[in-house]
């Protein structure tokens, strides 16, 4: 399967452009102001962010991830466009070769993952996920390591597949918020752990929300409370996020173990659309990857299926399985399985993504097995 797209950010990320700008002399900094920038010379050799060079290098030497260098130069200061260059290679020598990318608009680029410090220059419209380096749970380059590392699991839920414990915990503090109301339900201890609890806002000052921290939400069995917490991960065990789910009532989270967590997120998210712009999906119905298998037909010289292989990504509790494979970006294979495994009807279709959405294709199968 091919490797995940990262985009990484020069500029606070993997250079440290703060502390090269410390090191100006104060009348340069007072003369430029805020266009501090443009000084020449600036980007020739600011130092390396803490941790940056080896983190990246590890990224790369596993093997998962197709990453390029995706940089914002100033417009005023020419020469900083070769300097960003020459850094790279005096750090990573030819490692990034023909992979460095300068743009003021980085929404226009394609990718997985945009690793970078700063929504500007497109970077929080990104169509991949954006990970905010230097805030929670970002905070060094370890936790983005060990986040795109990670050896865990993933889940479907109501919001979507996820594979990182930060979302998660969203998810189901989200879904407390929604239900407790009318349940009064208890948040499970280690997510109310983590609650920061504030009076009501009043005209007078209001609630004072801690800098990227969710909320504040209103409490929903407390009046006149307020409740807001940080976007940052818990490490517990499966069994432990299969309780909490099962204590607030969701039906539909389904936890898998995986090495790749991240690929079967990104999978099972156009899947899902997939699905869903078709109608052909309902709650408990399994997903999965499909490899068809075609060949010429000599009579009328066109293709014709013969089988496929079919494996599941996210098992499934009703009679229903869908299995998806992805030609391109707008085309793709859907095989269905409906019934009992001994006496199911299986149909293969194309489907054709058409002004963004998806629609059926040309039924090119069906059969009862």
């Amino acid at each position: 399967m091919d490797r995940l797209v990262v985009h990484v950010d020069m500029d606070g990320v993997l250079v440290d452009l703060a502390e090269a700008i410390a090191r100006l002399p104060n009348d340069v900094r007072e003369r430029y102001g805020e266009d501090v920038d443009n000084v020449p010379g600036l980007f020739d050799d600011p130092p390396p962010i803490p941790g940056a060079i080896e983190a990246l290098k590890r990224l790369v030497e596993s093997g998962r991830f197709d990453i390029h260098i995706l940089s914002t130069a100033p417009w005023g200061n020419p020469s900083a466009w070769t300097a960003k260059r020459h850094w790279m290679e005096r750090h990573f020598g030819n490692l990034f070769e023909k992979r460095i990318t300068l743009t003021h608009s980085k929404d226009l680029v394609s990718g997985d993952f945009l690793i970078d410090d700063q929504p500007n220059n497109g970077a929080s419209l990104f169509s991949g996920e954006w990970i905010q380096f230097g805030l929670k749970p970002f905070e060094t380059w370890d936790d983005v390591v060990n986040y795109l590392l990670a050896d865990g699991f993933y889940w479907l839920g109501a919001a979507g597949a996820m594979s990182s414990a930060a979302k998660l915990r969203d998810e189901l503090i989200y879904s407390w918020l929604k239900i407790a109301g009318q349940t009064q339900a208890p948040l499970p201890p280690p997510l109310n752990n983590s609650i920061l609890s504030f009076n009501s806002p009043t005209e007078q000052g209001g609630v004072s929300v801690p800098p990227n921290a969710h909320g504040p939400h209103p409490h929903p069995f407390l009046p006149r409370r307020m409740v807001s917490w940080y976007p940052s991960p818990l490490d517990l065990p499966i069994e432990e996020w299969e309780r909490m789910a099962n204590e607030l009532g969701i039906q539909t989270m389904d936890f898998i173990p995986s090495e790749t967590p991240h690929r079967k997120v990104q999978f099972l998210n156009r899947a899902l659309k997939l699905l869903n712009d078709l109608g052909t999906f309902h709650d408990g119905d399994g997903i999965g990857h499909f490899e068809a298998g075609m060949r010429k037909s000599k009579r009328h010289s066109k293709a014709v299926f013969r089988g496929g292989a079919a494996w599941p990504v996210v098992p499934g509790r009703t009679l229903s399985s869908h299995y998806v494979q992805f030609l391109n970006n707008e085309l793709a294979y859907l095989f269905t399985s409906v019934g009992p495994t001994m006496s199911s009807i299986k149909t293969l279709h194309m489907a054709h993504l058409i002004e963004g959405e998806w629609a059926w294709g040309k039924k090119l199968n069906e059969y009862a097995s």
